[in-house]
């Protein structure tokens, strides 16, 4: 399918749908974030509604990503071990988006959905809203944008990137980790140590890399992440997911 897209006053027609904004705004969400649910597009596009007030239904997001599908723009599935569906960015709806937001140019389509990490990276969603709704957090970029958009992590094993980095009140960037579940206490060990190499080694350039917030959702990796980095007390926060929900 081929995109046909011309504009009408602030909106774009294309494929027989009058795009939005906030339409784009999807499609970024989808793209950055590999997936989401119909309520956390909700939270982060169309949380309002025309008059201002906020939306308490998913009812109409429902409706609207229902004229995206059949626009060809998003793609599908059913969430592992649930009833509801997930939504990401098909090619075409990609291809879309960087035709008009060329800053997003640099972001590859995820193609694959892996159910082993489908937890965690709902997760961190929800987190990234979370953090950006309290203003601890701008500028997100996600785990697939970091190679592409910041130089520090060139080389670098996949295990070493990490799951988002935000800017966060005091205009320093910030590396944003999900622990869900426990790992080997090595493995904690050579993360933390590799953030204070980077962080140590760039601290006067242009790029204010300076903090890692870690996010937990166990007792027994909160009370290990913390005895681990409490030595950079500087460098490091960790906090429960339960403590994140409830910030303001």
């Amino acid at each position: 399918m081929r995109a046909e897209i011309f504009k009408a006053e602030k909106n774009i027609i294309t494929n027989d749908v009058i795009l939005t904004d906030r339409d784009l705004d999807v499609l970024q969400l989808l793209v950055e974030m590999k997936f989401a649910d119909s309520m956390q597009v909700k939270k982060f596009c169309f949380d309002k509604t025309r008059t201002g007030s906020l939306r308490e239904s998913d009812k109409y997001i429902k409706h609207r990503l229902g004229k995206l599908l059949k626009a060809g723009y998003l793609d599908y599935f059913l969430r592992p071990n649930g009833n509801d569906y997930i939504y990401k960015a098909s090619r075409l709806g990609c291809d879309l988006l960087k035709s008009l937001r060329p800053a997003m140019s640099d972001l590859k389509l995820n193609t694959e959905i892996k159910v082993s990490e489908f937890n965690h990276d709902w997760h961190v969603t929800q987190s990234r809203y979370f953090l950006e709704k309290s203003g601890r957090a701008t500028s997100w970029n996600s785990e697939r944008a970091i190679k592409a958009r910041f130089n520090i992590f060139d080389g670098l094993a996949a295990k070493y990137i990490p799951d988002g980095l935000f800017i966060n009140k005091l205009g320093e960037l910030t590396a944003f980790e999900l622990e869900i579940s426990r790992k080997a206490k090595p493995r904690y060990e050579d993360k933390i140590q590799k953030y204070v190499s980077l962080i140590r080694s760039h601290f006067n350039e242009d790029i204010k890399f300076r903090r890692v917030l870690y996010i937990t959702q166990t007792d027994g990796v909160h009370k290990l992440l913390t005895e681990k980095t409490k030595i950079h007390s500087d460098i490091f926060k960790v906090e429960s997911y339960e403590q994140l929900m409830v910030a303001k």
